[in-house]
């Protein structure tokens, strides 16, 4: 399950960063990957809604990389 997460947060993170960007679960949302604050939030609810599952916005808030974004996911998933 890990991985097909993993590879969920990265497709969305694809559409919302120009062709080409690396990826990595190391990298931050606004400042390696330049997502403005819109986009953040425009990928945390693409993600709820991909995958039924609801993450309160003080959690969304916390989230500083790609892996801290697949680490919420898979705690509230399992929830």
């Amino acid at each position: 399950m890990k991985q097909n997460l993993e590879d969920e947060v990265f497709a969305v993170l694809r559409t919302l960063t120009p062709r080409g960007t690396t990826i990595e679960r190391s990298h931050r949302i606004l400042d390696d990957l330049k997502l403005l604050s819109d986009d953040a939030t425009a990928m945390a609810l693409d993600l709820e809604r991909k995958l039924k599952v609801r993450v309160p916005s003080a959690e969304w808030a916390t989230v500083v990389t790609v892996g801290d974004v697949v680490d919420l996911l898979q705690r509230h998933l399992r929830e």
